[in-house]
């Protein structure tokens, strides 16, 4: 064996060993996704089970929303726990998305009022794309 054919070798080894890591890294990006999904969707429910509560005038719409409340706080506590387990910070995340969603929501704001006679449209959702691809980024770190 020559030299060449040895550090082919071993750089082949070092990959094959590395390559298991980069997707559990990539996992745990996706755990926290869709637990801050199940997280804001109990909320949600919550939410919606308080204002049925409160709006209604049908003591059964009272009751069920009431159970739904109740069954949502619960599993929310699921998660909470879970997320605290694996060491997942809900709230960041939250903010995170919020944030993403307003710059979102400016930048559509922007791409309408700016029109399409200039070419400034295509501009801007040149830069809506690339800031979206930065932001996914970010949710991944």
């Amino acid at each position: 064996m020559n030299w060449k054919q040895r550090a082919l070798e071993a750089v082949a080894g070092v990959v094959l060993i590395a390559l298991p890591a980069y997707p559990q890294a990539r996992q745990s990006n996706r755990d926290e996704r869709i637990v801050s999904l199940i997280h804001q969707a109990d909320l949600q429910e919550i939410e919606a089970g308080k204002l049925a509560t409160a709006k209604s005038s049908s003591q059964s719409v009272k009751d069920f929303a009431n159970q739904i409340v109740t069954d949502h706080q619960a599993a929310d506590e699921r998660v909470r726990s879970y997320a605290g387990a694996h060491d997942i910070d809900l709230d960041t995340l939250q903010r995170r998305l919020a944030k993403r969603n307003e710059d979102r929501l400016e930048l559509e704001r922007r791409a309408k009022a700016l029109g399409t006679a200039t070419g400034e449209w295509a501009w801007t959702w040149e830069n809506a794309i690339r800031s979206k691809n930065t932001d996914d980024q970010t949710l991944e770190t």
